[in-house]
């Protein structure tokens, strides 16, 4: 994948926590913590791409096999973002067991699309067959995407708070 489309990659995701942001009417100390939680979500990625990397899992084709290109993770921060501020308004409409749903929704969603991209000429990841790589990968997105919204009710408080217009 050359750097226009990591870059066309990103510009999708920034758009994406900007509308979500819009449509949850979110805050601007909301978002920030959002995009905080992606931050600390997407380093926590980029970590566990090594250990993934480490175990055979998986490799990435370009400057490092061990983790993806740089702006992959810029767009998982926007992505993780994203999802921050959904979850907090699920929580606010349903309830905390929304996350229940949103987490292994989201997880499921990411790793297709990781499996989808490796599939495809010139990928940016190469996934090793068979299933412990596929239930890595998914351990690997619920695990950010519950960091992200840790980080934002840590930074920001509570997801509950008063009842939706």
């Amino acid at each position: 994948m050359n750097i226009g489309k990591l870059l066309g990659l990103a510009a999708v995701f920034l758009v994406l926590f900007l509308v979500v942001g819009r449509l949850s009417q979110a805050t601007p100390q909301r978002s920030l913590g959002a995009l905080l939680g992606g931050l600390v979500a997407s380093a926590a990625g980029a970590g566990l791409d090594v250990l993934g990397h480490r175990l055979g899992w998986w490799y990435y084709v370009g400057a490092s096999d061990a983790h993806g290109p740089w702006l992959v993770y810029v767009g998982v921060v926007f992505l993780e973002g994203a999802l921050a501020l959904l979850g907090w308004r699920l929580v606010r409409r349903y309830g905390p067991p929304a996350l229940m749903l949103l987490v292994p929704g989201a997880a499921l969603c990411t790793t297709a699309a990781d499996f989808i991209a490796a599939g495809k000429p010139n990928p940016v990841q190469v996934i090793a067959p068979g299933p412990v790589p596929k239930v890595g990968d998914f351990l690997l997105w619920s695990t950010i995407t519950a960091l992200g919204l840790l980080v934002m009710r840590v930074f920001v408080g509570r997801l509950t708070g008063a009842e939706l217009q």
